[in-house]
Order: structure tokens, then C-alpha cells, then sequence
């Protein structure tokens, strides 16, 4: 038997530092920290970028391929992600890759959500199910109807989607909190 080959060393993650969240956290009237002071007033600090000096590919390349994607606090907080509660799922005629949602958003009441995950989810098998959705998404008219959301979902897609779902305790209609 041959020996097991073992792969080189990869980062899983970077080391966040402080003073990127300081720069990101900023207000107006404090002056950038010393460290970052053009990332910071140009918006472009970001929690996981590799450290200075970083040679590992892995890290040059995935720190790459985020570069021209990234958005301010202030965007980010323009998002209302919300918990919703799934009361029907079901197959949508003449759609190859769409499961239609009926949620339950709390107050702010039911919606119908089109969502591109038939191929990993059985419709009955999301009834009741609690998600994550983008609750204040510009509704979308499709030929099947009018999607008001999004659900949030994360795999390279096919039947390797991942519903995100939130922890117990969570109820329909609970917004995210910035923590």
C-alpha cells in the first residue's frame, strides 16, 4: 500500500486586524488610523484581506477575486435580512430550476419568493422550515408571478445548495442585528 499524500499547508481564514475595523467603523470626524489611512478613505479596508507580505497563493488569489466586490457599512446596512418561516413550497410548471415560496414574515406578513433550489430541495421537505431572506428586495415580476424576496442560500449550486437557516429561537420577521 502507498503512503497517503497530504496536501500542502492552506490558510482556512486570515487573522482580522483591528486596525481594518477601526478604519471600517470610522465616522467622519475621526481621522483614519496610521496603518491603513488610504484603504480607509478610499472604503476599500476588508475584514479577512491577506496580511502584508502575504505570499500564500491561496490567499493572493482569494483575496483577488473579492477585490472589485466590496461595498460600505452603509450599504450593507440598507439590506433588511430577515427571518421567515416557510408555509408552502412547490414546484413551478414549466420552470426546470424554480421551487415557489410562500413565507411567513411576521409583521411584516406573507410573501411569495421564487427560488432557484429544486435541484437539492424537495418542496415538502422546506414546509416549515425557518430561513433567511433579503426582506426589502425590489419585487421582481416573472413570467410565473412576482417574487418579493430572496432567500439565502450558499454551494456551488445544482443539488449543492444550502438553505442558511437561523439558529433556534429565532422567530418569522426578526431582523439581522449588526453585532
Amino acid at each position: 500500500m502507498l503512503p497517503a499524500r497530504i496536501n500542502s499547508y492552506q490558510h482556512l481564514m486570515t487573522r482580522v486586524d483591528p486596525k481594518q475595523l477601526d478604519a471600517l467603523f470610522e465616522t467622519d470626524d475621526e481621522p483614519a488610523p496610521a496603518a491603513a489611512p488610504a484603504a480607509a478613505a478610499a472604503g476599500t479596508a476588508r475584514i479577512g484581506s491577506p496580511p502584508a507580505g502575504a505570499s500564500d497563493a491561496a490567499t493572493l488569489a482569494n483575496a483577488a477575486s473579492v477585490e472589485g466586490n466590496s461595498i460600505s457599512i452603509d450599504d450593507f446596512l440598507r439590506v433588511d435580512l430577515r427571518v421567515a418561516k416557510v408555509l408552502n413550497a412547490e414546484l413551478v410548471a414549466g420552470a426546470d430550476k424554480l421551487l415557489k415560496l410562500v413565507l411567513d414574515l411576521g409583521e411584516l406578513g406573507t410573501r411569495s419568493v421564487f427560488a432557484g433550489i429544486r435541484a437539492a430541495y424537495d418542496p415538502p421537505s422546506l414546509v416549515g422550515r425557518l430561513i433567511v431572506v433579503v426582506a426589502n428586495l425590489e419585487p421582481r415580476k416573472m413570467r410565473f408571478g412576482v417574487s418579493e424576496g430572496m432567500m439565502l442560500a450558499a454551494g456551488p449550486g445544482g443539488k449543492e445548495i444550502f438553505v442558511l437557516s437561523p439558529d433556534s429561537g429565532a422567530a418569522p420577521g426578526h431582523a439581522h442585528q449588526m453585532i
